[in-house]
């Protein structure tokens, strides 16, 4: 049901707004969901840090449970800690995955990783036949 017309004006997030939606974004949004697919192949192109930034304030705009907004977020540019994550990475994909593990790019070529720390209790990985 759309707002009557006086809830809309004046309202600073309805600025101009139309009793019916344009849907143009709606239908983009629904476009790159659509065809959105797992990434595991990077170059090794340098990210500007602005770049970074602006991702992960996109990010802190994610839902989270009762609006805690637990977010945290580690930025990793050191080669050495890459590939020291990337070993751990590999550890437990072999564990789950056995020989059927991703092929992915050796995490210490990609320019920046971005950890997001947990919260919480943990859970224990098992392996799956």
């Amino acid at each position: 049901m759309p707002l009557p017309p006086s809830r809309v004006e004046g309202h600073p997030h309805f600025k101009g707004a139309r009793q019916v939606p344009d849907t143009t974004k709606l239908d983009l949004l629904d476009d790159l969901l659509a065809h959105q697919r797992a990434i595991r192949k990077f170059t090794n192109d340098p990210l500007d840090d602005a770049l970074i930034e602006r991702v992960l304030r996109a990010a802190t705009r994610a839902p989270s449970a009762r609006n805690v907004q637990p977010w945290r977020f580690i930025v990793i540019r050191d080669r050495e800690t890459k590939q020291q994550l990337g070993a751990i990475f590999d550890e437990l994909g072999a564990r789950l995955y056995g020989q059927g593990a991703p092929d992915r790019t050796p995490w210490e070529d990609v320019p920046v990783l971005v950890h997001l720390p947990g919260r919480g209790p943990t859970t224990s990985l098992e392996h799956r036949d």
